[in-house]
């Protein structure tokens, strides 16, 4: 007994949240080797999988902004969702830096913020469903000062973070502001895609980057629980937006939904109607 005693030794992980008795044999094999030695991998590869899903989330609105780049439009892109989704990315990446998230997560609400970010800047410079989509057509100083007001929200990402300094109190409940604005920022998309009959206007490759990263995001939560449980919420309404649109863009590719379009929709706005 001694001499089974003195071969094994109790060592503490830096990776493990317990104790775990490892046995000092030389070669462990796995029939001696304990299941906790097997975590560890798994908690490396869901660190691995959280990194992609932020390499996805980092592209993911890139194509959204060439779409609309190139046809100098915004039509069929809900501006009105993007602005909820830059309120809620605010407040993640702040709450989520405060309180000491793992890395994927933080750069998960960095990386929303810059994009959204770029999309205040396209819409101060391109018509959105709500105007005319004619580009020869001189602006009034209303419709120039509509775009414009665009413009501040790009001060808004400072307010969350003053907030979680000056009231940490108060981080308890804006951490339940980003799943809420995401899945409020979705319903305002889906309208405008039924108005028009088409997700003509939302780039495909977007939303496959977008499933992708919040399927991989997931994983890692799995493995490795975040310190805040609404992250489970922002990864999973992130497949559930990508899905909604697949469905939708299928929807109208079909005889029935096709019959519901109300007038033809262009992606270009050379060819939209007045």
């Amino acid at each position: 007994r001694l001499a089974a005693a003195w071969s094994c030794r109790t060592r503490t992980s830096t990776t493990l949240p317990s104790t775990v008795l490892l046995c000092a044999s030389p070669t462990p094999t796995p029939a001696n080797a304990t299941s906790a030695q097997y975590m560890i991998p798994n908690a490396s590869l869901a660190q691995a999988f959280g990194v992609v899903s932020s390499v996805c989330f980092a592209f993911q609105y890139i194509p959204q902004a060439y779409l609309n780049y190139q046809r100098k439009s915004v039509r069929g892109f809900s501006t009105t969702g993007i602005t909820l989704k830059l309120i809620g990315a605010s407040f993640l990446l702040a709450n989520s830096w405060l309180n000491g998230e793992t890395y994927p997560v933080i750069m998960y609400g960095l990386l929303n913020v810059m994009q959204h970010s770029a999309f205040m800047i396209q819409f101060s410079m391109y018509p959105s469903d709500e105007e005319h989509a004619d580009q020869t057509k001189r602006l009034t100083r209303d419709e120039r000062t509509g775009r414009e007001r665009f413009l501040l929200w790009l001060l808004f990402p400072f307010l969350p973070l003053l907030l979680g300094q000056l009231a940490p109190s108060t981080m308890a409940i804006t951490n339940y502001i980003k799943p809420i604005t995401q899945l409020l920022s979705h319903i305002p998309q889906l309208k405008v895609c039924y108005d028009l009959a088409s997700t003509a206007g939302v780039a495909m490759l977007s939303q496959h980057l977008n499933l992708v990263g919040g399927a991989l995001g997931l994983y890692m939560c799995f493995v490795i629980p975040p310190v805040s449980s609404t992250t489970y919420i922002i990864y999973f309404n992130s497949c559930f937006q990508a899905l909604s649109l697949y469905a939708m863009a299928l929807y109208f590719r079909s005889p029935s939904g096709s019959r519901k379009a109300r007038a033809p929709y262009h992606p270009f706005p050379a060819s939209l109607p007045l």
